[in-house]
Parts: structure tokens; sequence; C-alpha cells
């Protein structure tokens, strides 16, 4: 991005701004949040990021790479709009930045909290390519994904993503 200040231009890198402004929004005591500390142990709850320590998932296309938070269940199946929609309204410790996990997201917390899910699919936030009446999902029984029609009644888990620098 490119700027004019007092005549004098500057180029400053977007993903820069971003960060600056995420981390004035998560500032916590003076510090940034995401300085605070190093994270927990995997499968600990993170104090004031908002969930569950669930690893790091690496960045896709030159951004950095990112801890994963596992944050509320919906209290019941539902359809995967519904499910988006209501991942948009979770707010914990403060934070409202909760999504649906990505698929390949979902693996890495099969893989590492699985305690965390019910013996279930859950929704991903990825619709499916070929078909757009369908959306991802992970299996939490045997580590299957696959797609289902979105009108369908399923499990959603909402998770945070703190890039790490």
């Amino acid at each position: 991005m490119q700027l004019t200040i007092k005549g004098l231009q500057v180029i400053v890198d977007e993903r820069q701004i971003e960060r600056m402004v995420l981390d004035r929004f998560n500032e916590v005591d003076g510090e940034f949040a995401s300085e605070i500390h190093e994270p927990p142990a995997i499968g600990e709850i993170w104090t004031g990021q908002g969930g569950i320590y669930g690893g790091v998932a690496r960045g896709e296309n030159g951004a950095p790479d990112y801890y994963l938070i596992a944050g509320p269940e919906h209290d019941d199946d539902i359809a995967w709009q519904p499910a988006m929609d209501w991942a948009r309204t979770v707010k914990v410790d403060g934070l409202a930045d909760f999504t649906l996990p990505l698929p390949r997201e979902q693996s890495i917390l099969y893989g590492n909290l699985p305690e965390l899910f019910k013996a279930r699919a859950y929704w991903s936030s990825k619709e499916y390519a070929s078909a757009s009446n369908g959306a991802w999902y992970q299996y939490f029984l045997n580590g299957g994904q696959g797609y289902y029609h979105k009108a369908s009644l399923i499990r959603a888990r909402v998770l945070r993503r703190l890039p790490i620098h």
C-alpha cells in the first residue's frame, strides 16, 4: 500500500497494517495479547486468548504460521450457513475473531485435541468446490473428511487464529 504523509511517499506492507490494527484491538493491560507469553501446552486453556491451545498451523502463500485456539462448540446440531453466522457472533475473553476452521486445521485439532470433540462430524468453513450446496466436514470418530449438503445438521466448533511473529 502506498501512502503519502506530509508530501513523503511511503510504501507499507498491508500485512503490517493488518497486524498493527489487530494488535490494537487485542491489547491487554498495555501489552499486545499476541506478545504476552508463549502458548501453554497443547490441550490447556490459553488464558486471555479465548479457548484451548490446539497447536500450530502453517501459513499459506507467505502468510505467517499461526496458533490454533479452539473456542466454544455450538449447543445443537446446526446447518452450515447458520453455523457460519453463529461463528461470527462468538465472543470469548473480549475477542470476537472466531470462525469455523478450515479442513486442514480440523485435521490438526483431530490429532491434537480429539477429547474436545464428540465422535461426530463437524462443519468446516470451506465450501465444496464441485457443488455449491456442499461444505467440508471433519469426522471426529475416525479422522475422515468429506462433504455434506449445507442443510445437513451436524456439529460446529469455532476457533481463533493467532499469527506467530
